[in-house]
């Protein structure tokens, strides 16, 4: 008679892609296993099959057989599990499957029967989310324990990537995952917002386990000429190991899939939901993965070591901010703080803007660019510019904006930082181009030094609500622009504020930061805000490797000084 057959799929949601389907049995018989036959629901696509300890391939109809790396001599009552992912299921249904082991000559070693049961839980996208889905969604309760421990949290023994920035309702995040120390990974997913306080509330997670395991090691690619290196860390060879469906159930936001090997150690893969129902919203935030992707030293190279990249890809993990790349030290804040305040915000990407540069008017009455948002590409910027000459307001809450020049590749997947290879760093700077390509003829202030310093609030608009005389240590930090006299400063600037700076580590520029709005021409409101700190102020809290003063002392926030 047959034994039971233990499934466990990674998730038993229908039209679900790239799952895992574990089989668990009990050995029957001694002998030595040679292979094991199994079958999956009727309807299943296989994709690359995939299993632990052995190979996997397609058999017959509805069956797959799985081998050992070499025989196994088995005993009454061991336990076979047998993980197998690249699994994509058909229609609901309680599917009756076997799994059957035997020897080289046929010997049942076991025979297992059991019951899958798939159900439809996949919601359908909607016509149009409106302008209060934030408020209706920040009305849901916020789910405790979505943060990592930082000292749970290594690169080298688990990491993951999805390879896009964002998404939109109906397509689907496929993630690939390196876990050097277990064949078992879960996965959890939240949206990132305000919830209460809480922080962010959780869409999804693995039912049972994905298959994880070691995958190969990302390789440096160089190119074809010698004299061009590209040093560019690509880990697109890994193995997919899990498919998420964006449904109805991802309202538009900002994202982190929470991965866990099982065994201690957790990573963040971050993405980006689009609303492309139609609706405009008054606030259109942006992410700056480009930038994120630039600082990534993942493998051990990023623009900015030595030897630095030439060319940067979306296809291997982030190695800042516990996987998250940029999104948690500098964009969280923001996001948290803008749907506090119920703000009627959308969201997409650097990519997204490079893409579908016309779009912005149609999607939002404001753009607002995040602390960090360097690396720009031709088409990126042009379409800042136009939104501002269709009446579309720019805020830039940050610093070292539209800074240095960039070239996506036809797929998306890897852009190329341009002129990387001759005056570096000059020559891969928009400046380089000419003096209309300054970033100050767009936000009305530029670069000029890291730093940090004491910023007093006055009597001036932007300060509503903050006590004039307020000092605001730190206020100045990260990197900072100021108002540059050789470099074409738009009709109609008015510098806000003027802060003196603790330090600067480029000698040549002065100590000072300034923060600076106009009216556009069009009838635009552009702000340029000059500085990181923005997302800080906003909530009372900074990352740890926030700094002032001199010598350097963490940044502390304090609730009466913050800005909210």
């Amino acid at each position: 008679p047959p034994v039971p057959l233990g499934l466990s799929a990674s998730t038993t949601d229908a039209y679900a892609k790239q799952q895992t389907l574990t089989y668990r049995a009990k050995v029957t018989r001694s002998g030595t296993l040679t292979h094991i036959v199994m079958t999956v629901p009727p309807g299943t696509s296989l994709g690359k099959l995939r299993s632990s300890s052995g190979t996997v391939a397609y058999y017959r109809p509805n069956q797959i057989i799985w081998r050992p790396a070499k025989p196994l001599a088995v005993g009454v009552g061991a336990n076979l599990v047998i993980p197998v992912t690249g699994l994509s299921w058909g229609a609901a249904g309680n599917y009756p499957l076997w799994l059957v082991a035997s020897t080289s000559n046929g010997t049942v070693l076991s025979y297992a029967t059991g019951t899958l049961a798939i159900v439809l839980r996949t919601k359908p996208c909607v016509a149009s989310w409106g302008n209060t889905y934030i408020q209706d969604e920040n009305a849901n309760p916020g789910t405790p324990g979505w943060q990592i421990d930082p000292t749970s949290f290594d690169a080298s023994q688990l990491a993951a990537y999805s390879g896009k920035d964002s998404y939109t309702c109906g397509e689907i995040v496929y993630l690939r995952v390196h876990a050097a120390s277990s064949y078992f990974i879960n996965v959890e997913v939240y949206r990132m917002g305000y919830y209460g306080g809480v922080g962010a509330r959780k869409i999804w997670s693995t039912e049972g386990s994905a298959l994880g395991g070691k995958q190969a090691a990302a390789v440096i690619v160089q190119g074809s000429d010698p004299s061009k290196p590209l040093n560019m860390v690509d880990a697109s060879g890994w193995n997919l190991n899990l498919g998420i469906r964006v449904d109805g159930n991802y309202t538009p936001g900002t994202y982190l899939a929470k991965i866990t090997d099982k065994v201690g150690k957790y990573t963040y893969v971050p993405f980006t939901v689009r609303d492309d129902t139609g609706t405009k919203h008054s606030l259109l935030l942006q992410q700056a993965s480009t930038t994120w992707q630039a600082y990534n030293k993942y493998g051990g190279r990023s623009f900015y070591t030595t030897p630095g990249s030439a060319v940067l890809t979306f296809n291997w993990p982030y190695l800042e901010g516990q996987g998250s790349g940029q999104y948690l030290s500098l964009e969280y804040g923001l996001v948290y703080w803008l749907e506090k305040n119920n703000y009627d915000v959308a969201y997409w990407s650097d990519m997204d803007l490079h893409n579908r540069a016309g779009q912005v008017p149609a999607r939002a009455s404001t753009l607002i660019l995040p602390s960090h948002d360097e690396y720009y590409s031709p088409e990126m910027r042009s379409g800042v510019v136009s939104a501002i000459e269709n009446q579309v307001n720019l805020v830039s809450f940050g610093a070292n904006q539209i800074y240095r020049q960039i070239r996506p590749d036809t797929t998306g997947s890897q852009f190329e930082v341009y002129e990387r290879w001759t005056a570096w760093p000059n020559s891969t700077t928009w400046r380089h181009r000419g003096p209309s390509f300054h970033e100050q003829a767009i936000l009305g202030a530029e670069y000029g030094c890291r730093s940090n310093g004491t910023v007093t609030s006055d009597e001036n608009w932007m300060w509503t609500g903050v006590e004039p005389g307020t000092v605001l240590e730190g206020f100045a930090n990260g990197e900072n622009d100021w108002v540059h006299p050789e470099a074409p400063i738009p009709d109609g600037t008015t510098i806000l504020n003027t802060a003196p700076l603790d330090f600067c580590a480029i000698p040549s520029e002065p100590l000072r930061m300034e923060i600076v709005s106009r009216t556009d021409a069009s009838g635009a409101r552009v702000f340029g805000g000059s500085t990181f700190a923005y997302s800080c102020f906003l909530i009372a809290s900074c990352p740890t490797n926030w700094s002032v003063g001199t010598p350097q002392q963490p940044l502390v926030v304090s609730e009466s000084d913050a800005l909210a």
